[in-house]
């Protein structure tokens, strides 16, 4: 398998595992996990965040409700917010 194919196989894992609420969305809706990854990002007024792959954008809301006068900038082929 190549990195293009390896690439497509992880996107569609993530994707399927998703649609069944399994392992992806146990890991959306770990706050713990979430809140460490956040405290370590310090955000000011006026700066921009940019999340890619945002997916259903767990990690944009919060780091928005944490910081209201940062632009948060997301980019998924298929939002599902």
């Amino acid at each position: 398998m190549d990195i293009k194919e390896s690439i497509e196989a992880t996107k569609r894992g993530f994707e399927e595992s998703f649609k069944e609420g399994n392992y992806y969305n146990k890991q959306t809706q770990d706050y713990k996990h979430l809140n460490k990854i956040l405290d370590k990002v310090t955000l000011n007024d006026g700066m921009k965040l940019l999340d890619l792959g945002t997916g259903s954008g767990y990690l944009a809301f919060e780091a928005a409700k944490r910081n209201r006068n940062v632009y948060i900038i997301v980019y998924s082929e298929k939002v599902e917010i």
